[in-house]
């Protein structure tokens, strides 16, 4: 596996290390992860700026807008909780669909490139029609199970002790299905908590 020298890339090195540890080919162990200078990542940093423009900039200028009105306080961590309460959900739906999309997509051929081109689900599953071949090895069952326990906690978006806080003081608080809901839901939740806080 090779990888440019980012933080986000040290769990992953971790793991593939250990995945290929006991495996006695020339590219096992510590020999499986290499890092080094990203010269082929043109597509995916493309892909990133495609999905700031199109998806987390609204929600980036969203949360700027809110803390220019005083709305939003980013070292309040019940802002910052509020804030992911009711917004949490709607965009993890926006980076699911962006995902979908992105996975079902053509790739098009590039240019005196050998890179592959097609749909991305296609050429992961079938890489033998586009004329390469899987390097998937059978990892063992026992270190999958360890690593799920370790490192495969599902993110929470909120505090199970914030819920609880909701559930005190909107216990009918329905989830939003639309930015304009989420807003409401924020302004209403912080302004009820305060109330809360300060009898």
């Amino acid at each position: 596996m090779r990888s440019d020298k980012g933080l986000e890339n040290t769990l992953i090195e971790v793991i593939q290390i250990a995945l290929r540890f006991h495996d006695t080919d020339s590219r096992a162990g510590y020999n499986s992860f290499l890092k080094g200078k990203s010269t082929a990542n043109e597509r995916i940093e493309k892909y990133w700026k495609q999905l700031r423009n199109h998806m987390t900039e609204f929600y980036i200028q969203l949360f700027k807008k809110m803390q220019e009105r005083a709305e939003f306080d980013g070292s309040n961590n019940i802002h910052i909780e509020c804030l992911r309460f009711c917004f949490g959900h709607l965009i993890q739906k926006d980076l699911k669909r962006a995902m979908k999309e992105w996975n079902e997509h053509r790739v098009r051929q590039q240019n005196n490139q050998k890179s592959p081109c097609g749909i991305p689900n296609v050429m992961n599953n079938w890489p033998e029609k586009y004329g390469g071949r899987t390097f998937e090895k059978v990892p063992d069952e026992k270190l999958i199970n360890e690593f799920m326990y370790e490192c495969a906690e599902e993110p929470k978006l909120y505090s199970d002790e914030f819920k609880t806080l909701i559930d005190i003081v909107e216990p009918e608080l329905k989830m939003p299905n639309s930015i304009e809901e989420a807003y409401v839901n924020y302004k209403e939740l912080i302004v009820k908590i305060q109330r809360f806080q300060d009898p």
